[in-house]
């Protein structure tokens, strides 16, 4: 697996109820095997940013595919504050 692009929006902390149903950028991967790689789990941190890892479940990804991963803010109380 490798990690193809990455791509964020500027992020302004008096726009946090957009956030809420709007990503904040994504993450490309791409399987760059011979083999299909099962699904997992992927956490996203960015220090200064996120207070906890957020994460998603990644489906299988076939052999030299690409998967787009949504970047979500974290939601814990007094995040944005």
């Amino acid at each position: 697996m490798e990690i193809v692009k990455i791509e964020m929006r500027e992020i302004f902390a008096s726009s946090y109820k957009y956030y809420e149903s709007h990503p904040l950028g994504k993450v490309v991967l791409r399987n760059n095997t011979g083999h299909p790689v099962p699904g997992r789990d992927a956490h996203l941190f960015h220090q200064g940013l996120h207070g906890l890892p957020d994460g998603d479940r990644v489906p299988e990804i076939g052999p030299k595919q690409e998967m787009d991963l949504m970047v979500k803010p974290c939601s814990i109380t007094g995040y944005w504050t």
